[in-house]
């Protein structure tokens, strides 16, 4: 027995016996997968120093090569094992860019029990084997006349494993009892071969295999990334199981790519560049996705783009039956609708529902009887309502049903229902002939990723195939960066957080906080000088998207306290209440305040145009009026330092673009200033220089100057790879100085690149055990 294992280590409520390969809390076992075990008696063990991550995974997986994803999952074990909440880790803390360790203080104790369980054990298997030897066969040996059972033989193999024995014991005359050790030893191997090959024969005799859920994973190539956030990370597993179709960017390419599971490569689907929401057809002969504002189809091995219909925008799920029905949601606002396989009109199947609330109908799946199927129906904040749920419904009615409350989508196969909850991916009984669940429902797999759209990061086959993308991404950390990529310090500590706002002064940062217990968003405020963060805002609804004003004494953001995100403003010392500035039914986000004052950049949304670009005018009546109205989407708008530009992107290409348009001018044709692709941008303090973010995340720098009504972009450079995380916010992850030479940026813990897809096969017997 080793040195570790003589020891007992007691450390809060909790008692880790290596021995016994126990973890209990007050007494009471904690249930812990061996691995998660096995990792927490490492960090146990070694809690002086930061284990990196390479060595922890070198010291848990020493002879097999896994995914760095392994390490995580066991890490959030063991944090839920210890009852740690996601903003206080008291055991087990991440270093970033490290690895982990454990801080909490260990009071090692000595196990007075731990060498006599062995020894124990051995002498009494010794003298049983010895008095049933004696009385089967007496002094003369012999053999007995019945074998014990196989339990029996394993129990007395344990033993005797434990037991040192001489491997250089010479064939000479043995007095009495060293004589029937031997003997004994002779039947002890003579009865294992026997039931070994009775084993073996009673396996290859019977009829039925048990059926087995089997886990594994499935590679990416190196320096491969799965995109997008609006479902889009999706790994969509063909109907027979063989196949997974999904959108990464990979050697720089980012397309729809097929990889078969018999295959160790991947096949680029030729053509499919901006594609979203890829989906099966029924006999996986084809693929459907949304590109440019069309619903269209390819072959499953690549060839010619069919166009079925034009959508209104990034399309939110798609369902295709047997009969060759496609059902897709077209945007955000919108009923769901249907069109043939073949191509041509589409019309409505579904109806919004104004008396409960429901202003989306999102995520469709079709049931087996090819005419009923699932949808995720999403509600106004705070409607006195079922709010965001599962409906039923069917190609021959407009009418649905309500299934269950949930935030988020549902998938139908081998009789269940699977949807995510907590972060978890659940199975429930569902009774698809009388349209409801049955039971409760149960745990499949932990940690599977989710859009804030609502759409789960899994997708499941007719013949017991799950396939999904773990949740990789959670808490952030906000860190500044020179220009050349360097980090030079960090602020606060690891958080869900977004939308980092710099004030006018330079000393505060404002951020939005989730709460994970409440599911809640707040502004809350850094102080710079000493990293101390508060709360700002106390509203049980949600806040998102703080902007300053030019003085830096209010802060303007958007709530749904109403029902609908309307634009308020608070005083930044806190005294006085909320004022609302702009109340109405449509979603607004809150981007840019001029510098003069007297101006509001927002967003709004309208179901036939999609994101477009307002303005409200911050004094007198507080009338609204539209800077940039068309029919692709515009966001992530900038008052340029002098109040006369607005820098925003658009995808008005086909791809989303940053542009520069002047201000309040009307009429005068913008300029584009990305190269190829950009996001979210920001000015420098003299308005010379516009910084943005490009398709891969890289943090660009582009110099401009102006003239009139023109504008000269110059040289357009890259300046680092970032990391950003923005999690449903209002879209910025980053801040620049007003000289241009420190970003703050809000930085994803893991990085979302070389993933893995995990793999489930026959998921549901387990549930039916």
């Amino acid at each position: 027995m080793g040195e570790l294992e003589k020891h007992l280590y007691e450390f809060g409520p909790f008692r880790l016996d290596p021995a016994r390969r126990m973890l209990l809390r007050e007494g009471e076992s904690v249930p812990l997968v061996p691995k998660a075990l096995e990792m927490l008696l490492v960090l146990v063990s070694n809690k002086e120093r930061v284990l990196d991550k390479d060595e922890l995974m070198q010291l848990l997986w020493p002879d097999t090569i896994v995914e760095e994803a392994n390490l995580t999952q066991n890490i959030y074990r063991l944090r839920k094992a210890l009852g740690e909440s996601p903003d206080e880790h008291l055991y087990i803390v991440t270093v970033p860019g490290r690895g982990y360790r454990f801080v909490a203080d260990v009071k090692k104790v000595s196990d007075p029990t731990a060498d006599l369980i062995v020894e124990e054990h051995n002498r009494t298997v010794i003298e049983q084997l010895e008095v049933e030897d004696e009385s089967e066969s007496g002094e003369a040996g012999g053999y007995p006349a019945q074998a014990g059972s196989v339990r029996d033989v394993g129990f007395h193999l344990d033993g005797l494993l434990e037991t040192p024995l001489s491997p250089a014991a010479a064939p000479v005359a043995v007095p009495g009892r060293a004589r029937r050790r031997e003997r004994l030893g002779w039947i002890v191997a003579t009865i294992a071969l026997m039931t070994t090959l009775g084993l073996a024969l009673a396996y290859f005799r019977r009829g039925q295999v048990e059926v087995r859920t089997v886990r594994s994973v499935v590679l990416l190539p190196e320096n491969s990334s799965l995109t997008g956030r609006v479902g889009t990370a999706i790994p969509v597993i063909s109907p027979d199981g063989t196949r997974l179709v999904f959108l990464a960017t990979i050697g720089g390419r980012r397309l729809l790519w097929v990889r078969s599971l018999d295959s160790l490569s991947v096949q680029a689907l030729e053509g499919t560049e901006g594609a979203r929401t890829p989906f099966w057809s029924p006999d996986g002969n084809f693929i459907g996705f949304v590109k440019n504002k069309r619903l269209m189809k390819i072959g499953a091995s690549g060839g010619p783009q069919i166009t079925l219909c034009d959508v209104q925008s990034e399309s939110r799920g798609a369902a295709w039956n047997r009969e060759g029905t496609i059902i897709f949601a077209p945007s955000t606002g919108s009923p769901l609708y249907r069109v043939s396989d073949s191509g041509g009109v589409p019309s409505p199947v579904t109806t919004l529902d104004e008396a409960r609330g429901v202003v989306s109908h999102y995520w469709p799946c079709f049931l087996p009887d090819g005419r009923h199927f699932l949808y995720l129906g999403k509600a106004n904040a705070d409607y006195e309502s079922d709010g965001d749920a599962l409906y039923v419904a069917s190609l021959d009615s407009t009418e649905s049903r309500l299934v269950l409350k949930t935030n988020y989508n549902a998938l139908y196969a081998q009789g269940y229902l699977l949807f995510i909850r907590e972060g978890a991916l659940m199975a429930q009984a569902f009774d698809s002939e009388r349209m409801e669940t049955v039971g409760a429902a149960s745990p499949v797999a932990e940690q599977v990723g989710y859009s804030p759209l609502g759409h789960g990061f899994y997708s499941v086959s007719e013949n017991g195939v799950l396939a999904y993308v773990m949740d990789q991404v959670k808490d952030s950390q906000l860190t500044w960066f020179d220009r050349t990529g360097k980090p030079v310090g960090m602020l606060g500590d690891e958080a869900l957080q977004g939308d980092p706002s710099l004030s006018p002064d330079g000393k505060w940062v404002m951020v939005t906080l989730l709460d994970p217990k409440t599911g809640n968003r707040d502004l809350w405020r850094y102080e710079l000088a000493r990293g101390l963060r508060t709360r700002f805002t106390f509203d049980p609804a949600e806040e998102r998207g703080p902007v300053w004003s030019p003085d830096g004494s209010r802060i303007v953001f958007a709530s749904n306290r109403a029902g609908h995100f309307d634009v308020y403003q608070k005083a930044f010392n806190g005294t006085g209440g909320e004022e609302p500035l702009l109340e109405n039914d449509s979603f607004k986000m809150t981007f840019s305040w001029s510098s003069d004052g007297r101006f509001l950049l927002f967003r709004p949304f309208d179901p036939k145009t999609n994101w477009n670009l307002w303005i409200l005018s911050m004094s007198g009546d507080r009338q609204v009026s539209p800077f940039s109205q068309t029919e692709f989407y515009e966001m992530g708008g900038m008052f340029s330092p002098d109040g006369r530009w607005i820098a925003f992107q658009s995808n008005e290409s086909g791809r989303v673009e940053v542009y520069v348009a002047p201000f309040p001018t009307a009429g005068v044709e913008k300029r584009q200033i990305s190269l190829a692709g950009g996001k979210w941008p920001r000015w420098r303090g003299d308005g010379r220089e516009i910084f943005y973010l490009d398709r891969d995340e890289k943090l660009m720098a582009a110099a401009v100057g102006f003239k009139g009504t023109n504008v000269e972009v110059g040289t357009v450079v890259p300046l680092f790879q970032t990391r950003p995380s923005s999690p449903g916010y209002s879209g910025y992850a980053y801040d620049v100085t007003p000289d241009g030479q420190r970003f703050l940026i809000n930085t994803a813990i893991e990085p979302i690149t070389s993933p893995s897809i995990t793999l489930v096969t026959n998921w549901a017997v387990d549930l039916k055990k």
